[in-house]
């Protein structure tokens, strides 16, 4: 079974705009909502956990290290700031190396000791996490929500709830509704274009996608499509309609899942719809044979900068080098940020000193008060647009002066964000075709199994970062996550395999002789082995390292577990077949019973 995201672009709906707004502002209140009680979920388990002492003393050793040294660490960022550049620190270098050491001991024994405090309390942490339980049940009832929208909120706040750190979402204006069809109700693509009370798309001309003329082609494709977003008293749909171009024909399958979502981009609205489809025959388009081991990293060659380097059991290589003026296109969105910046701190301060001493009304007065703190250019100019209506004698100059700044600013704001939009375009775009040629060509797709997170944090302050600020700032305009992400979805939508391989020492094991170099890989990309004299870039050893990887009991393996693979069962599914189990045992008691009277008849 195979799946296959279409997305397409839509214009502002024209009906149901209101309760759109009223779903995407409720499920973002739920999703709040259940951080909420995740918080007060691992509150109550970790008060109830310290009331073991062994377990207390555990904690509280772990946070007094952890405060020491963030406290000597902010010692080393006093002094390097202040030399504005990195200073000698050796004395602060070492005691903060220590405490390192002696946290990860203390973290340890907090984890033997959490083992236990879990077993002793183990009643406790039960009917803690019933009470949470039955509170997310009660928060769903009282989200107000679409049964398929509460659903997406639930799934975006599990996967918030799988860190140790969990953060409220702030409201931007972006949302998202859906529509699940469930399988005992199927929808086929073809369904869509019918009288369905889940979605609907207005039919469009036989010839919409083989007219021979571009423009009236693309005038045939116009159409409307109507998702539901609620349900009246009699149950009838509450349809949300919206404008949309189908660019491209729907495929054949069943859909699963009908996505709606607003995004906010600059100072408009963005909408876009998704449709989930699904279909058990094979991918439009197959693998090809073989396989190709792909090292994802950031690189500044002569050529650009390397994003991956693939080699194929065939015996071809592949170089992902980013366009040029992807780099560029970011920093010149950055020099727009900074600028903006830079004006509200001088528009700030301006502002400062012409209101001081100044009669003003009651709500300008107030916000005088902490508006030397203001670091937001929404905030100030949310001030302008209400001084626009509250006009008051002798405010002339302060007034335009912040009209002008206002009008200065959307500007480069509107310059920015469509910069930084289209040039992320270009990059996954880039990406995708990359991904899609290697995923034509062959098979099996070998990556490193880690964590690019890892690789994300901020490095200590005890560590010399100038050698590392530049490969931070490559890594940003590389991401590597993207590349990956479209490699994996290339392969795997065409019916290829997808295998992990250890990260560990790919790039300094010898792809020749099999045995580990040791060399700083920092300061030379190409190195020779020494103990087999083969000479050669690390990141294309590390390519034929992880295609070497999938050996055939490798890709077996791999071969039979995909074909293993079971779908995943739903509720309903899972209610059908219970529903349905009593009437079968109904039957097969009465065809036992009439089996045994034709027997007695002979």
């Amino acid at each position: 079974m195979t799946a296959v995201v279409y997305e397409y672009g839509c214009q502002a709906p024209v009906k149901g705009d209101d309760l759109l707004a009223t779903q995407m502002s409720l499920a973002h209140r739920y999703h709040n909502r259940l951080i909420e009680l995740e918080r007060d979920r691992r509150a109550a388990c970790e008060g109830a956990l310290r009331e073991v002492a062994a377990y207390a003393g555990c904690v509280a050793r772990v946070e007094a290290l952890e405060a020491e040294l963030e406290a000597v660490r902010e010692q080393i960022a006093r002094a390097k700031q202040a030399a504005q550049r990195d200073v000698e620190t050796r004395t602060l270098d070492a005691e903060a190396k220590r405490l390192r050491g002696a946290l990860r001991e203390a973290r340890a024994e907090r984890r033997s000791a959490l083992a236990e405090a879990r077993e002793a309390q183990r009643e406790i942490l039960e009917r803690c996490n019933d009470e949470a339980a039955q509170a997310r049940r009660d928060a769903r009832k009282a989200s107000g929500l679409y049964w398929g929208t509460y659903l997406v909120v639930e799934q975006a706040a599990q996967a918030a709830c799988g860190g140790p750190t969990l953060h409220f979402a702030r409201w931007d204006g972006s949302g998202h509704v859906a529509v699940q069809v469930q399988r005992t109700r199927p929808l086929t693509t073809d369904g869509v274009f019918g009288d369905d009370t889940r979605v609907q798309i207005d039919p469009l001309a036989p010839d919409a996608y083989d007219h021979p003329s571009r423009g009236e082609r693309r005038r045939r494709q116009r159409t409307a499509i109507r998702v539901r977003i609620g349900s009246a008293a009699d149950r009838s749909p509450i349809w949300c309609e919206l404008p949309v171009i189908l660019h491209r024909p729907l495929p054949a399958g069943r859909v699963t899942w009908v996505h709606l979502l607003r995004e906010r981009v600059e100072a408009k609205d963005r909408y876009r719809v998704q449709l989930v489809i699904e279909s058990d025959g094979p991918p439009l388009e197959r693998c090809g044979t073989g396989v190709v081991g792909v090292d994802l990293g950031w690189r500044l060659t002569p050529e650009g900068l390397r994003v991956a380097y693939a080699a194929g059991s065939d015996g071809a290589e592949h170089v992902l080098v980013q366009r040029a003026d992807v780099g560029a296109a970011v920093k010149h969105a950055e020099g727009l940020r900074g600028t903006r910046d830079d004006n509200l701190t001088a528009i700030r301060v301006w502002l400062v000193a012409w209101l001081a001493g100044r009669e003003v009304p009651e709500w300008l007065a107030e916000a005088r008060k902490t508006l030397p703190l203001w670091r937001s250019q929404a905030r100030l100019a949310g001030l302008v647009l209400r001084w626009r209506s509250q006009r008051w004698e002798g405010d002339a100059e302060g007034y335009e002066r912040l009209e002008a700044w206002r009008k200065q600013d959307k500007h480069l704001w509107t310059w920015e964000v469509h910069e930084r939009r289209r040039t992320l375009g270009r990059r996954r775009e880039q990406y995708r075709v990359w991904a899609a040629g290697l995923a034509r060509r062959y098979e099996v797709l070998v990556l490193e199994d880690f964590d690019l997170r890892d690789v994300a944090k901020q490095r200590p302050a005890e560590e010399d970062k100038d050698t590392q600020e530049s490969a931070r700032y490559q890594r940003v305009i590389a991401a590597p996550s993207t590349a990956r992400a479209a490699l994996v979805n290339a392969f795997r939508q065409r019916g290829g395999i997808v295998i992990a391989a250890p990260a560990e020492f790919t790039t300094q094991m010898c792809h020749a002789c099999g045995k580990r170099c040791r060399w700083d890989q920092a300061a030379e990309i190409t190195h020779t082995c020494e103990h087999c004299g083969a000479r050669w870039d690390q990141d294309r050893n590390a390519a034929l390292t992880l295609r070497a990887y999938a050996s055939g009991e490798v890709v077996s393996s791999a071969r039979e577990a995909l074909a293993s693979a079971t779908p995943r069962i739903g509720r309903f599914q899972r209610r059908a077949a219970t529903a349905a189990q009593p009437l079968a045992e109904e039957s097969s008691e009465v065809l036992a019973e009439a089996g045994a009277s034709a027997q007695e008849d002979k």
